[in-house]
């Protein structure tokens, strides 16, 4: 899991949440009342095989320009060098991660990026996941769902891509209480109400629709009525 969105120390705290129970804001303000189950989650989250990339609070006077390139050197070695091998690789996201060509626009450089990140599931013959910000325009749209051509500053995210999973939180866009519809199905908005439509899917039929229960706080998603 490579991120750009925050730190290596943040993220493993939302895990340690997700297996402990506890939310983020729990560990903020100081919450905790039973540090045996915390401790017991830390371990638990030791022995997966889940490996960081990032930037780090102890080493925030250091930040290295953390480009594709970077982290493809990274992951190469630790294959070729270690027991280690990737069966996914997850980056948090596109519009953070920066660029070795220096391009005149941010498009391309994007672009440039979208590229480098198919070419690595190519090298070290696993899916790479690739987190992308949606446009501001669907703002406008009824229903928000994000589709092939809706990231934010790249087409080449629709041409390139095997597959594309628009997501949507309905409560950041609309009110509480009201339902959402889209064909057939309809859904009550809350803070926990996450949709996802298949936008593309090559080789298989897209367009299908999905809804979950998002537990944010915890790190936590789950088919909607299983939570």
């Amino acid at each position: 899991y490579v991120t750009w969105e925050q730190t290596v120390e943040e993220f493993g705290l939302l895990e340690l949440g997700r297996s402990s129970g506890y939310r983020t804001e729990d560990f903020a303000k100081g919450l905790i009342t039973d540090w045996e189950k915390v401790k017991a989650a830390a371990v638990r989250n030791a022995t997966m095989p889940t490996y960081m990339i990032g930037h780090s609070d102890t080493l925030r006077k250091e930040l290295p320009r953390l480009t594709l390139a970077f982290v493809s050197d990274v992951l190469l070695w630790l294959d070729a060098n270690t027991k280690i091998r990737p069966a996914l690789v997850v980056l948090d996201y596109l519009q953070l991660i920066d660029s070795d060509a220096q391009r005149e626009q941010r498009r391309l450089e994007i672009a440039d990026n979208v590229r480098q990140a198919k070419m690595l599931g190519f090298r070290l013959g696993c899916p790479v996941m690739l987190g992308c910000q949606a446009k501001q325009e669907i703002m406008e749209r009824k229903i928000k769902l994000p589709g092939s051509y809706d990231g934010t500053e790249s087409s080449s995210i629709a041409h390139y891509s095997d597959r594309i999973v628009g997501l949507w939180r309905p409560a950041k866009t609309e009110p509480a209480g009201v339902r959402v519809a889209i064909g057939s199905d309809s859904w009550t908005v809350n803070e926990q109400l996450m949709l996802a439509v298949v936008a593309k899917q090559k080789y298989a039929p897209d367009g299908r629709i999905f809804a979950f229960h998002n537990d944010a706080g915890r790190n936590i998603l789950s088919p909607l009525g299983e939570e």
